[in-house]
């Protein structure tokens, strides 16, 4: 789901004209002051030490919501500023946004086999390559996009085509940077113990 921000205005500042009690749901701000404001909702004001959310503007009146942000509702007098301040859930919700964005996955097909001739095959939409022996292996060969600033891991997804109790499974990994040899790196997790269900993915 989108992060859904506050909306943002420069110099939105204004005096609240009228007390108002810590039970008001609305207020007014000077005249020809509501103008300041944003025309879209909603956006969070600073009144003293509280916080409100306005869901509304009506000439200078604003339609708030009370006590956001872990602060208190309490009486105001008249003439106290009224302000639309950057806040910390403002930026709470950038970071969210931000860390949203670069996790970010990819997948990437078996690319092809080899001893004992596997077969390339498919499972759904997903290319796969048959490895039924265990002289057989299957490749998966792909650079990192561009638009990724690192690549942090990589997971291998296996289809059992029968059940069986428990199956060696050997995986090696290769990896360079951009420019060094395909092999610069090397990782391996060997004998790996699975259990295979039938369709089941593991």
């Amino acid at each position: 789901m989108a992060t859904e921000f506050l909306e943002v205005i420069n110099r939105a500042a204004a005096t609240l004209d009228g007390n108002i009690a810590d039970d008001a749901l609305s207020l007014d701000v000077g005249v020809g002051e509501g103008v300041l404001f944003p025309v879209a909702y909603p956006f969070h004001i600073t009144i003293e030490d509280e916080i409100l959310s306005c869901t509304n503007v009506a000439g200078d009146t604003l339609t708030v919501v009370r006590a956001q942000q872990g602060t208190v509702a309490v009486a105001h007098l008249t003439g106290v500023d009224v302000q639309l301040r950057i806040t910390a859930k403002s930026i709470s919700d950038l970071n969210t946004a931000v860390n949203a964005l670069e996790v970010k996955e990819f997948f990437v097909p078996a690319t092809c086999g080899e001893g004992g001739e596997p077969e390339l095959s498919s499972y759904g939409d997903y290319g796969t390559v048959d490895i039924g022996a265990n002289t057989y292996a299957a490749f998966v060969i792909f650079r990192v996009p561009h638009d990724f600033t690192t690549l942090t891991s990589a997971e291998f997804v296996i289809i059992p085509e029968g059940t069986e109790g428990a199956s060696n499974i050997d995986i090696f990994s290769d990896y360079a940077a951009e420019g060094e040899a395909y092999n610069a790196n090397s990782e391996s997790e060997e004998a790996a113990t699975y259990g295979l269900t039938d369709d089941q993915i593991i």
